[in-house]
């Protein structure tokens, strides 16, 4: 089985021709995919804004920042 070993940075380890390009070049909006998780956990679950923030940064959960999570909260609707 083939092993792939790599950290999210300029100096990205590549074994077993995986490309560092893509995750060196990654341009993803974190705030806007935390917001839209935290719409979807509002309107299907209805969970507080407190339950959201909690389920956003959870290491069992969403895995966002405190900085991204309450940027969906503060953003949310």
């Amino acid at each position: 089985s083939n092993i792939v070993v790599f950290r999210y940075s300029s100096n990205c380890i590549v074994k077993y021709g995986v490309f560092c390009y893509a995750i060196d070049n990654l341009d993803a909006d974190y705030n806007y995919n935390a917001l839209k998780k935290a719409e979807s956990h509002s309107e299907m679950m209805s969970m507080s804004n407190s339950e959201i923030y909690d389920q956003l940064v959870s290491e069992y959960g969403e895995k966002f920042t405190p900085e991204q999570a309450q940027y969906a909260i503060d953003h949310l609707e």
